[in-house]
């Protein structure tokens, strides 16, 4: 390739490098070849982009690659930004050199598919420029929410997946064996809200929900997201507004932001920015006369259904509120009201941050059964790029701790200074540097094992930001990690392990790209790959070099506050033996918490 620099479609589509020769990375969209030139139309994650690649501008070598390669292949683009209106978007790379970094197989993925399909391919589907546009908006979206509710004060906490009962109705929960007993995959944050806001006042929660309800309909999912807020000293008009500004918000940003995907769905931008409080409110009462007055009669007390929501929300631009269900038909939560007492690959850079769990019998001070993840994945880059990430969000977030939280963190052990402090670059060592400083300490460790809490603590004995573990042994780690082509008994994997007995923060690597490797890896493992085949698919169709990481947010904030235990991170911790008062619904028998077996009482709170 030659000198040009790396940009991003979206970059072109706006005008930025018309005229400038640049290099561009993507997966074949669509492709045809006429006469002595190849119409390679390229995606990425911010849309799609004309390479023109003749015969006569490029190497016999590249011309070949580009009238061999199928849709979603991956490549690797070079030449001058020209203005041309024929072009997807009007602009198109007029090629001087061309590159297939891996040669897809035929994409499953036509014209004129049935949804079934689709479904069934959902992993392939997930690429096409609806699906990406969709994901551009969500994320938007997402953004606007956890924007409005830090804007007016709320704070943001994570309650349980895994709950005793629900708080919707014991209809509609999933059931999981949690160490021989019974519990749930959360309905609701309800009742932990409830217990939460009386300490925080405004709280908001953004995370999944779980409802075993065999609804077949265009607006049902049996696991979904849920924006859920609470706020103490308030009834129900205040959390009305806030409903209102939340949605309001959203819309706004998203007509801000994401004008061609929105135009794409169908959508306009004047359509959402329309969308401003107050929307129209009526009671159910009120809403029952309306549908009569259509022709559709609800007895009172019933929820209203599909069909009475499309109908009194038609013609309207905006949402509508109903207010003031009968008690009949709401849980239990719900205040009566006192005047009526019956009433009441895609994207090529992606994060999360939302629950993982692990049924690992681990009575530490570390461990957790329910934990929540921040995990990012990144196309194009190796270990090294995602090791900088996660030195970078660290000390980020230590950063902002240090600003924003000072009386906090100096009442739990910590000073700013020393969380300022914690910039790039960490100290790396690897595996095997890391096994001989063991051994200068008097601690020896059979090659291949896992570093346990002992040498993490070893390895981060005096230091003050936290230290990178690379290149362990291949042995020991999962299917899906990259072999270091120099060593390959080894990964291309890292820890960032913290100190103060917390350990492992972050663990990462970049990924396998072979097939053929990653097969043997899972035969190995004693895995049956035909179970992993729809995960296969990401390395037949355009599998390019990828790396990425998880970080425990509970580690990360019992290591900044300097916790002795990691249940303290967290409002209402799951451990294999902490499924305490909230599992039972009785006080119970006071005793020790057997994540903790035999630790002396420290100081607490006192009791009030």
């Amino acid at each position: 390739m030659g000198l040009g620099f790396m940009v991003s479609i979206g970059e072109i589509l706006k005008g930025r490098h018309t005229g400038k020769v640049v290099e561009l990375r993507g997966w074949i969209y669509r492709t045809r070849t006429v006469g002595g030139k190849a119409f390679v139309v390229i995606r990425d994650a911010t849309g799609i982009l004309q390479a023109t690649i003749s015969r006569d501008a490029v190497s016999p070598e590249a011309f070949q690659a580009a009238e061999k390669a199928l849709i979603e292949s991956a490549v690797v683009v070079h030449g001058k930004v020209v203005a041309d209106k024929r072009a997807p978007g009007g602009y198109e790379i007029q090629s001087d050199d061309f590159k297939v970094v891996h040669f897809a197989e035929k994409f499953p993925i036509q014209e004129d598919l049935s949804e079934e399909f689709l479904l069934d391919v959902r992993h392939l589907w997930v690429r096409s420029q609806k699906m990406t546009g969709i994901f551009r908006v969500r994320h938007t979206v997402f953004g606007a929410v956890h924007e409005y509710f830090r804007e007016h004060g709320f704070w943001e906490v994570q309650p349980p997946m895994i709950t005793p009962a629900g708080s919707e109705g014991g209809a509609t929960l999933f059931e999981v064996d949690y160490f021989g007993r019974k519990a749930f995959l959360t309905q609701s944050w309800q009742l932990y809200a409830e217990a939460l806001v009386l300490a925080m006042e405004k709280i908001y929660y953004v995370g999944p929900s779980f409802r075993a309800e065999k609804s077949r309909t265009t607006r049902h999912l049996t696991e979904y997201w849920h924006a859920e807020m609470e706020e103490a000293w308030v009834g129900m008009d205040a959390v009305i507004r806030h409903a209102e500004g939340v949605i309001s918000q959203a819309c706004a940003l998203v007509a801000e932001e994401r004008v061609e995907e929105i135009v794409a769905l169908g959508r306009t931008p004047e359509f959402l920015k329309a969308v401003k409080p107050p929307f129209e409110r009526m009671t159910y009462d009120e809403a029952l006369k309306v549908l009569k007055a259509k022709g559709i009669e609800v007895e009172w007390g019933k929820d209203l259904r599909t069909l009475e929501e499309r109908a009194l929300t038609e013609g309207k631009s905006k949402p509508v509120i109903v207010t003031h269900y009968p008690r009949v038909s709401q849980a239990f939560y719900k205040a009566r009201d006192p005047k009526h007492e019956a009433l009441v690959l895609a994207m090529e850079k992606i994060y999360y941050v939302g629950p993982s769990f692990r049924a690992e019998k681990s009575r530490t001070t570390r461990h957790l059964t329910e934990y929540w993840h921040a995990e990012m994945e990144e196309a194009w880059v190796g270990m090294d790029a995602v090791i900088r990430h996660a030195e970078g969000v660290i000390s980020q977030a230590c950063a902002l701790v240090a600003e924003e939280r000072v009386e906090e963190i100096v009442a739990l052990g910590r000073t700013p200074e020393f969380l300022k402090a914690v910039k790039p670059p960490f100290e790396r060592m690897t595996y095997d540097e890391a096994l001989k400083v063991l051994k200068a300490k008097g601690i020896e460790v059979e090659w291949g094992k896992d570093l346990r809490t002992l040498e993490e603590r070893a390895l981060t004995e005096g230091k003050s930001k936290p230290v990178i573990v690379t290149h362990y042994p291949r042995v020991s780690q999962a299917f899906y990690k990259a072999r270091d082509p120099k060593h390959p008994d080894l990964v291309l994997g890292f820890d960032v392990i913290g100190g103060d007995g917390v350990g492992e923060i972050v663990g990462g690597s970049e990924r396998e790209t072979d097939l053929e490797t990653i097969k043997k890896a899972l035969l190995e493992q004693g895995e049956d790959p035909k179970a992993y085949d729809w995960y296969l698919d990401s390395r037949r169709f355009g599998s390019v070099q990828h790396a990425g990481f998880g970080m425990g947010m509970e580690r990360l904030i019992q290591w900044i506050c300097k916790l002795g235990h990691i249940r303290d991170a967290v409002p209402f911790p799951r451990t294999p033996g902490g499924f305490r008062r909230q599992a039972h619904g009785t006080r119970g028998n006071p005793r020790r918490d057997d994540g903790d077996p035999g630790r002396e009482r420290r100081e607490r709170d006192p009791p009030r």
